[in-house]
């Protein structure tokens, strides 16, 4: 609805009318009127409609932005605390390898071993020692991303108070497994999906082009006459209602029609061929999760082993 104020001033320059066989002087008129309208169509309630989907698909939007970033919190977090681990076993390694290296000195100044061996050893303390420090380099970089997903200063210090035994839980991965998948759980499904009901309210919007308008109006009128006499044939108050049709638009509103169909073709394929391309990443997850946890049973047993043979 709309409201419409307005004030006409009319002076007639002193020109007179006949009626009846009298002469009426024409004064000077000011005319104020207050119009109340409403204009109704099919085509704005399919619009408001399809004005309603795209808020809740932004929506959904604020959610996906939200859970990617929270997800590349997590995933940041945890490949610290996996590189700072990693650093340790290397730092251990490098002592073990020091061992070795001593061990492997004295062998060669008592003649028992070659000299190329000791080599070998100083070869692989200088790798090891370069590995760390690229993996110390890795784990600041990942810190400095981590203070820019949490919109942190580059000055702030952060320490983590988890640890990967706290976080790492093998046997909750693997009841993933009986889970069933449900693409509604899926954000970027549940865009497509929300961008395909709105390509068919943008159908219907279209279709609705073809239909009627009503128009229902109030409208308030006053006039005053600057001098005296003067005629006023129009009453103070006045409601009305008009509908108006226009079915020929010379192929303007064919072609809306035709371009919101295909529009909605296009997000209707793309929806069926991301639930196929969705159902395709969680087979290959759950073949990747079963393969990873064999292979990680595998080497938390192989790690006594090697233990061992390390002591001896």
């Amino acid at each position: 609805p709309q409201v419409t104020l307005g004030y006409d001033y009319n002076n007639f320059l002193g020109n007179e009318i006949e009626l009846m066989g009298q002469k009426i002087e024409m004064n000077p008129t000011g005319t104020f009127t207050a119009t109340a309208s409403m204009t109704l169509s099919g085509a704005q309630i399919a619009g408001a409609h399809v004005t309603k989907l795209a808020s809740e698909l932004s929506k959904i939007n604020t959610e996906k932005n939200n859970q990617d970033i929270s997800s590349d919190v997590k995933q940041t977090y945890m490949s610290i605390l996996m590189l700072e681990k990693t650093n340790g076993l290397l730092k251990e390694n490098l002592e073990n390898i020091k061992t070795l290296q001593t061990a492997t000195d004295e062998a060669v100044r008592v003649g028992v071993s070659e000299e190329t061996d000791a080599d070998q050893l100083k070869v692989q303390v200088a790798s090891m020692k370069n590995t760390i420090n690229q993996t110390e380099r890795s784990i600041e970089t990942l810190y400095n991303t981590l203070k820019t997903l949490l919109g942190a200063s580059f000055d702030t210090k952060i320490e983590l108070t988890d640890s990967i035994g706290n976080l790492l839980n093998a046997e909750k991965a693997l009841n993933l497994l009986s889970q069933n998948i449900n693409l509604n759980n899926n954000n970027d499904y549940r865009i497509l999906k929300a961008n395909t009901e709105i390509a068919k309210g943008q159908v219907r919007q279209a279709w609705w082009n073809y239909g009627p308008q009503i128009t229902a109006f109030y409208r308030y009128y006053n006039q005053q006459t600057f001098g005296d006499g003067g005629l006023n044939f129009n009453p103070p108050h006045t409601i009305g209602i008009s509908a108006s049709w226009t079915p020929f638009t010379s192929g303007g509103n064919y072609a809306k029609v035709k371009a919101a169909k295909m529009d909605l073709a296009t997000a209707q394929s793309t929806l069926e061929l991301t639930a196929d391309q969705l159902k395709i990443q969680d087979a290959q997850a759950r073949f990747n999760l079963n393969s990873t946890y064999e292979n990680y049973k595998t080497q938390e047993e192989n790690l006594e082993v090697t233990a061992k043979v390390l002591a001896s």
